[in-house]
């Protein structure tokens, strides 16, 4: 099975704590980014 690669686009600054938060997800899931 192929690994799943995503792209992370923030549109300012004050997206980055959301931001973190998906990140997380994506860490727990094994996805890379």
């Amino acid at each position: 099975m192929s690994q799943i690669q995503v792209s992370v686009v923030m549109g300012s600054k004050s997206d980055l704590p959301v931001m973190k938060k998906c990140l997380g997800v994506l860490d727990d899931f094994g996805v890379v980014y």
